[in-house]
């Protein structure tokens, strides 16, 4: 979890509903129903080195939303990666509702204006990924602006049965693209740590089976107060893990190694409760400023600083390598930033951006 990647714009939003009846009785009827997930074939046949893009409608012309998603997956693939995570925000009124919404209209009671792109604006990043030869996760993300100061992994819906048929509704349309559009990896639960061993989660995974025939994945934060006794690895999906250690007592000077002990260490005390070798990091990230590696998770006040970013992404590629992960994922642009191009001079009004430091670091661990 890091609160400075999720930015918010107040731009117009584009509404187009799709769900079906048809969709909505199937997913009444299997989540009403109790039963068990069956095994999916795999998404990824190879180890994913992947970049994720936090997309967000922000009203742009078909033809520069198009630009900026071409430019964005070669920029992507330039350096050396073989995977792209889109992730898009959908929203909660408040900790305790029952209810979530996207891009259509927000059927719930409150919560912010949505700013979800449609399905049919993710395809568009899909298709330019999948040109660039790029293997695709999509990872519907709960926006948590609103949820401050607590976070998406503290929610407690009042009814969890009636939460996971909202969810489920706001699912669907993605899941039908996905698997129209030949997505091979859907995020079925990104950081809901609240809820992970929810017993809810068997059928909700059994109904999206019927709509999307690949690779589910179940990811949580490694921040998160967790069983680890495996009750929050569920069957048919494979494990995403969203990695933001806090070194409490790291200082900007620390070293690549000393980076990497401080994870290792804390590995030691928070173990990820399976194998290493059956997850996939989702996401690392931080800012580009002296102070962050402490708190990697939110936005930190100080002096901008590109090395920051760049050994913290050198600690966590080694870190995934020593431990032989299946993947890992570096947190990237917001689209359209820099129109979807690889940004050549630092930023220093934009530390949570990607610097030419942090891209360069990418490179090296992906080679």
């Amino acid at each position: 979890m890091i609160i400075v990647r999720r930015t918010r714009r107040s731009v117009p939003v584009i509404r187009i509903a799709v769900l079906s009846a048809a969709v909505g009785l199937l997913m009444s009827t299997v989540l009403a129903t109790p039963g068990s997930a069956t095994t999916a074939p795999s998404g990824s046949t190879t180890t994913q080195h992947g970049v994720n893009v936090y997309v967000e409608e922000n009203g742009e012309a078909a033809n520069q939303w198009q630009a900026d998603a071409t430019n964005e997956m070669k920029g992507i693939k330039s350096l050396d990666a073989n995977a792209v995570a889109i992730a898009f925000p959908f929203y909660t009124p408040s900790l305790d509702a029952n209810c979530v919404y996207a891009y259509t209209a927000n059927k719930c009671s409150g919560g912010p204006t949505s700013e979800s792109p449609a399905p049919a604006r993710v395809a568009v990043l899909v298709k330019a990924a999948q040109l660039a030869g790029l293997h695709v996760l999509l990872r519907p993300l709960m926006d948590e602006a609103n949820l401050s100061p607590e976070w998406r992994g503290d929610i407690d819906p009042k009814n969890r049965p009636t939460w996971f048929t909202s969810y489920a509704d706001m699912l669907a349309p993605y899941l039908i693209m996905a698997q129209s559009d030949g997505v091979t990896d859907f995020t079925i639960s990104l950081e809901l740590a609240s809820l992970s061993t929810s017993t809810q989660w068997s059928s909700l995974i059994t109904w999206a089976k019927k709509i999307y025939h690949r690779q589910l994945v179940f990811a949580t934060s490694w921040r998160a107060s967790l069983p680890h006794d495996k009750s929050e690895v569920h069957a048919g999906t494979s494990v995403g893990m969203d990695s933001y250690p806090g070194l409490t007592k790291a200082t900007p000077s620390w070293s690549v190694s000393q980076l990497l002990g401080g994870w290792n260490s804390y590995l030691a005390s928070k173990p990820y409760g399976t194998a290493d070798s059956n997850v996939t990091i989702d996401e690392v990230g931080i800012e580009a400023v002296d102070g962050a590696y402490k708190t990697p998770y939110i936005a930190v006040n100080g002096k901008f600083n590109q090395s920051i970013q760049a050994n913290w992404f050198d600690a966590a590629c080694q870190f995934y390598k020593a431990h032989k992960e299946a993947g890992l994922y570096f947190w990237g642009p917001d689209f359209t930033f820099n129109d979807g191009n690889l940004t050549s001079a630092p930023v220093p009004s934009q530390p949570e951006e990607l610097q030419p430091a942090g891209w360069a670091a990418i490179k090296a661990c992906f080679k």
